[in-house]
């Protein structure tokens, strides 16, 4: 999406049509999501990984995981250890942890864990 505006207008149709479903199946009406939509806009290397290892997580902090490693739906493995995952491509941000891979995946876990403390 090119512009703030799309990606505003993207996700109040989303919210509306996931308002459309649940109101249907639960046979009721109103507002489903109370708050619109938040998505600052990453700034710098230093806010992306934070923002990469806040989700990384989230499993952890909501308590589903035990460490970032039990993890199923997260992109800690592809980070951390270098697993395969098509559904990501490499943030930028994240090639400036290291000069190699074996670096930026220690870099990474290092991050990980220093935010586990």
């Amino acid at each position: 999406m090119k512009t703030k505006e799309a990606f505003s207008s993207f996700f109040r149709v989303v919210n509306n049509l996931f308002a459309r479903k649940v109101n249907s199946r639960l046979k009721r009406r109103g507002q489903v999501v109370m708050d619109r939509f938040k998505s600052p806009r990453i700034q710098d290397d230093s806010h992306m990984l934070r923002t990469m290892t806040y989700g990384d997580l989230n499993g952890v902090r909501c308590g589903r995981d035990k460490k970032p490693d039990d993890a199923t739906w997260s992109s800690y493995a592809y980070y951390a250890y270098g697993c395969d995952d098509p559904l990501i491509t490499t943030a930028p941000s994240y090639e400036t942890l290291g000069k190699t891979s074996e670096e930026r995946q220690r870099a990474y876990r290092d991050m990980v864990r220093e935010l586990m403390r």
